[in-house]
């Protein structure tokens, strides 16, 4: 991973539940244009969540990082105006048929990247938000994968994640990885991540099949 592409991410940082769930939820707040700037810091903060995984989430962690640097740099663009919603980002690469050139970068795509990642992340903090203690995290982590983000991934990357996710200790130790002197009482907060997080992945899982663009390549 380049220095260039974790710019934007601070690595240091502790991850920060409650940001997530209230940039999900600002990021919602009108479902007929959801906010991309909301959706990305939610994102940004992810990926330190994904970071205190360590290596056995690193192909997750250096997709997300990657597709949030593409996404910046086009709301950073000439053009950002039309990536300030969700839905004016896909209204505008439909129009100028932006979604069927090979040597442009797609902000529908790249997002629909994240979308799918979405999902499992909802999975994984609502089965983190009533997990005892002591439950071991590997096979809450192969489920949630298995029923969630492995249908996108061939089967060589399906087999090396599932492998990898014995590795994993407990839901505690993860909790108090990832989230160091916050992590008390914080399965509540990642409950209403999990529900925030819905939210968006609803509203632009409807948006995308509305267009007929849940299959991207």
């Amino acid at each position: 991973m380049s220095d260039e592409k974790e710019d934007s991410v601070d690595r240091n940082w502790t991850f920060n539940v409650k940001l997530v769930y209230e940039s999900f939820q600002e990021c919602a707040e009108n479902s007929d244009a959801l906010k991309m700037e909301c959706y990305l810091t939610a994102y940004r903060e992810l990926y330190r969540f994904f970071l205190a995984l360590g290596s056995v989430f690193g192909f997750v962690a250096s997709d997300i990082v990657s597709k949030i640097t593409i996404l910046e740099n086009l709301l950073k663009s000439e053009v950002g105006n039309n990536y300030v919603t969700i839905q004016s980002m896909i209204t505008y690469e439909k129009e100028l048929d932006l979604l069927n050139k090979d040597n442009i970068v797609s902000g529908s795509r790249t997002l629909l990247r994240l979308h799918r990642a979405l999902k499992f992340i909802s999975a994984l903090m609502k089965k983190l938000s009533c997990a005892q203690p002591h439950d071991k995290m590997a096979p809450i982590a192969q489920e949630c994968y298995k029923q969630t983000l492995s249908k996108f991934h061939p089967w060589l990357i399906r087999n090396a994640a599932h492998l990898a996710m014995y590795s994993l200790s407990t839901c505690q130790n993860l909790i108090d990885k990832a989230c160091g002197n916050e992590a008390e009482n914080v399965a509540e907060e990642m409950g209403k991540l999990a529900d925030a997080a819905d939210l968006c992945y609803d509203i632009t899982q409807s948006y995308y099949e509305k267009h007929n663009l849940l299959d991207l390549p």
